[in-house]
């Protein structure tokens, strides 16, 4: 494994040690990877989400309706049925 090539590539620096480390490190993780490669999954059905989860939706319930007016009217400013707001970029 080319652990120089490696840092070329992501533009990282390692010094010798560091390097023997890494290349330690990225061959426990390519074992693994291979390990798991090697799991006989011909017999598992394939899954979307590794939990099924069915929603659930809330039924609608029809609330208050926002009066407008009364909220224009509460406004610091307005025009007409508008809220006036100080400028924010100039």
């Amino acid at each position: 494994m080319d652990i120089q090539k490696i840092a070329k590539l992501s533009r990282l620096q390692f010094n010798e040690s560091e390097q023997e480390k890494i290349k330690g490190q990225l061959e426990k993780i390519i074992t693994a990877f291979d390990r798991i490669k090697n799991i006989p999954t011909e017999k598992v059905e394939p899954l979307i989400t590794p939990i099924e989860i069915e929603n659930t939706l809330r039924p609608d319930i029809h609330g208050e309706d926002i009066n407008t007016d009364k909220y224009i009217e509460l406004a610091p400013e307005s025009v007409g049925r508008l809220y006036k707001v100080p400028r924010v970029i100039s």
